[in-house]
């Protein structure tokens, strides 16, 4: 039996982390179900993507689903929240400050929920020094009847874009299979090369590379446009559940106007009807990004906290 805070526990708990891969479905799928989120993270498909965007390795830990921590240059270690059912997510969360205290000089705990501020809060509320909302990591929360309807005054300016592309160009749009796929990484490969390169934007190009390397056996479908027979916009998405439906990649060729408008309107007819809502994903902290998701009018923003605890705990 190893002693609290021992080099051997720590051992024990980072040895079996790894890369999840396409196997892991079913197990993952299970207990991300059991934790009731509906943050872009909280699902296997998107942890599948992320793990090669940020390097990361998980593992299964007393139920839940813990990615590797770090610890960090001012000592202390960043962890993301475990995922999970409520009961074991707490019970994880202790046991992970148990294995760490004598290695760190603190915790800071990332991509928690209001529920899961207020599970920390009851074991080690008087810890806690600071509780921060990432702005860049939000997820835009849409209301699914009323992006497709764009009924009412605040969608007037998207409604005139959409008739304004419908009269300009002779457009088709189909769903993507194998057949049509090169045209998408083509279009992808465009949009890339036209970008200032950042650490994100290399990463979601390696995460877009996954997705169409195993696109079937991830269950995802697509759509993608084209402006007199050539391939000009693109789009991928996935069921998140029964209500929500999770939007993971958009590109369009920005020489046609008003492509990025008219594109996610017909991505959404064809993919996001019967849902309630259409998680748009985060912004990433890209401006123009920011910008045009602010425009779309989400019915709600999930927040992205990181909440930092000190020792003594």
């Amino acid at each position: 039996m190893y002693t609290r805070y021992s080099d051997l526990a720590v051992r024990l708990y980072e040895r079996p982390f790894r890369k999840l891969t396409i196997s892991d479905h079913k197990w993952v799928t299970r207990i991300c179900a059991a934790d009731r989120g509906i943050a872009q993270y909280i699902n296997f498909t998107s942890i599948f993507l992320s793990q090669a965007m940020y390097n990361a390795y998980l593992r299964k830990f007393k139920g839940c689903i813990t990615k590797k921590p770090i610890i960090g240059d001012d000592g202390i270690l960043y962890c993301q929240y475990p995922i999970g059912a409520p009961g074991k997510r707490k019970n994880a969360l202790k046991k992970i400050v148990d294995i760490y205290s004598g290695k760190c000089d603190g915790f800071a705990f990332y991509a928690a929920s209001d529920e899961n501020v207020e599970e920390i809060r009851q074991l080690y509320g008087n810890a806690i020094t600071d509780i921060t909302n990432s702005a860049e990591n939000q997820n835009y929360i849409l209301d699914a009847d009323e992006q497709i309807s764009m009924e009412g005054r605040a969608f007037s300016s998207r409604r005139n874009k959409i008739s304004r592309f419908d009269r300009t160009y002779n457009w088709t749009y189909e769903y993507i299979t194998k057949a049509n796929m090169d045209e998408c990484l083509a279009i992808n490969a465009k949009w890339y090369g036209e970008r200032e390169k950042t650490e994100e934007i290399d990463g979601e190009q390696l995460a877009l590379k996954i997705a169409f390397e195993h696109y079937d056996a991830l269950g995802l479908d697509g759509g993608i446009m084209r402006i007199d027979g050539k391939a000009v916009a693109f789009g991928i998405g996935i069921p998140f559940n029964d209500e929500i439906y999770l939007d993971l990649f958009r590109k369009a060729l920005n020489e046609y106007r008003d492509i990025n408008t008219a594109f996610m309107q017909e991505f959404m007819k064809r993919h996001c009807r019967g849902y309630k809502y259409i998680n748009d994903a985060e912004d990433m902290g890209i401006p123009g990004l920011r910008l045009f998701k602010s425009k779309l009018h989400p019915k709600f923003m999930i927040p992205f906290y990181t909440v930092t605890m000190k020792k003594p705990i």
